[in-house]
């Protein structure tokens, strides 16, 4: 795929995978496309940034907030896409690794999740599907199953890149964890921010030495593509690899460790000291990794250019309050045995909580889990249940802002042998309930819009089945009926509020709590 600036960043996991106490290269092979288009393109933007008056020092210190859109892939059934509270993790260490430059994201309109096999394998070859899902006002991360790509010189496993032509970030699943920094990373180049050691992206200086036999330091010019290698001393800094002068030289050296070991020498035999510790290099292990001073101002360039605008969102500080507790589970009760296999669990509203994430799992640690939802309401039907099956599950709360996972308690039920068909949806009627989350003893509203007179009446139901409360049969007549309604003698829960017409039936699902 030509024009992608692929980058190949690897986890400390993975590099610990294929390392010993040795000098060894990690598993895979760290790269980016060698196609000059792409080259020249970034080139050209960096240089572009680094024209323009530096402002980014000279700003507030107010945070500026940027969305992003996270597209997780899955096969046809909704199964083996990235793990939902790994996303959350992901982001909150995205977080981590830019909040000393006052930029922070934000997930933009929930999780995306996209369920097809075909695209699941591997979303960067599905462009045109990549375009019609694209959010046009946020940082695009599709994640998959894999993230590789047809290259000239061996790339190997690809665990991440920036795509500069439709300017979106693609990544393997195995990335989405809070111990991987492929993300902090490729959020970088999004931001025109290029490898420490740029024009190397093809091969490392190891192999570089066993290709050039006899060879002891490096050449003149970057073996990848036209441009200087950077000198020891920096002196040739603003037009050589990253043209940035507080990154110093490296020729794609990589560690495991974060400890540099390769006593490489520039085109002047002088020795190497590369930065261990920098984000947009390929060491990996370190406590820390950070941006250089120069490399905060690129980021805070691109983010104010125009091309840029966007990105740009009022966000503040009433929007990042975290969620105030972990969820306390309502309903069913612990161990309940329900006579029906779809079932609804619920729990207690958290404050500051925008959507929630529910596990279920077939033990109580949820090493093993089958299914996870993301929801905005305090409550959710699970109607791919198995009969006669005990279930664990759990919730955790996020917002846009904050995603530090606070896992409720673990809690079961038994399903029993029947499925609750609740009949055909109305067809001439609609039922309206406000609000839906009611505090007990409050009244809700009832709004029925009727295409036609017909008489019924409401109906309550609690989860498993039973009818708890119902109104008076009374006449509803052509356009709009409203009245109140007061759940009496309820407990807290989810109820289901029913109206029915002949064989046909139209449901809202109502939560009272203390």
């Amino acid at each position: 795929m030509a024009n992608k600036f692929i980058c190949f960043v690897f986890s400390l996991f993975l590099c610990l995978l294929g390392t010993s106490g040795t000098a060894q290269s990690p598993v895979g092979h760290c790269g980016t496309g060698t196609d000059m288009e792409t080259f020249s393109a970034m080139r050209s933007r960096a240089l572009a940034h680094l024209a323009r008056p530096h402002t980014a020092r000279e700003r507030d210190d107010e945070t500026i907030y940027i969305p992003v859109k996270y597209h997780l892939y899955g096969r046809d059934d909704g199964s083996s896409a990235a793990d939902f509270s790994d996303i959350l993790e992901l982001h909150l260490r995205l977080n981590e690794e830019y909040a000393e430059h006052d930029i922070q994201f934000y997930i933009n309109g929930g999780l995306d999740i996209v369920a097809n096999t075909d695209y699941y394998e591997n979303p960067g070859e599905h462009i045109n599907h990549q375009q019609q899902i694209f959010s046009n006002n946020s940082v695009n991360v599709y994640i998959g199953n894999s993230a590789d790509i047809d290259t000239d010189n061996g790339a190997g496993l690809t665990l991440g890149y920036y795509f500069p032509t439709y300017d979106w970030i693609v990544m393997r699943k195995s990335e989405a964890k809070y111990n991987a920094e492929t993300l902090a990373h490729e959020m970088g180049h999004f931001f025109s921010l290029n490898h420490t050691f740029f024009g190397w992206e093809c091969i490392a200086w190891q192999d570089w030495l066993s290709e050039n036999p006899g060879a002891e330091c490096a050449p003149t010019t970057a073996p990848c593509f036209d441009i200087p290698v950077e000198a020891a001393d920096g002196s040739n800094c603003e037009t050589a690899a990253d043209f940035l002068c507080d990154t110093p030289a490296d020729y794609r050296f990589t560690s495991a460790n974060c400890v540099y070991a390769d006593a490489a020498c520039d085109p002047d035999g002088e020795p190497l000291m590369p930065l261990t510790d920098n984000i947009m290099s390929y060491f990996f292990g370190c406590e820390d990794q950070t941006f250089t001073e120069q490399q905060a101002d690129m980021l805070m360039t691109d983010i104010n250019a125009p091309t840029r605008n966007y990105l740009r969102t009022d966000g503040g500080p009433d929007k990042v309050t975290a969620p105030s507790a972990a969820p306390d589970p309502a309903y069913p009760a612990e161990a309940e045995e329900l006579p029906n296999y779809n079932v609804t669990v619920g729990w207690r509203p958290v404050q500051h909580a925008t959507y929630y994430v529910v596990q279920r799992g077939a033990n109580s640690a949820f090493t093993i889990f089958d299914r996870q939802y993301v929801t905005r309401d305090t409550f959710l039907t699970m109607s791919d249940l198995s009969p006669e099956f005990r279930y664990y599950w759990r919730v955790t709360p996020f917002n846009e802002y904050q995603t530090a996972l606070q896992w409720s308690e673990s809690r079961t039920f038994v399903t029993g042998t029947e499925f609750i068909n609740p009949g055909a949806p109305l067809q001439n009627h609609l039922l309206e309930v406000t609000p839906n989350l009611i505090q007990r003893g409050r009244e809700m509203q009832i709004n029925v819009t009727a295409k036609e007179n017909f008489t019924s009446r409401i109906e309550i139901y609690a989860t498993d089945g039973r009818m708890v409360q119902q109104t008076e049969e009374r006449e509803f007549s052509e356009g709009e009926n409203n009245f109140s309604l007061y759940p009496t003698r309820l407990q807290s829960g989810l109820y289901i509020v029913v109206l029915r017409d002949g064989s046909e039936v139209q449901t809202q699902k109502i939560v009272l709590f203390e």
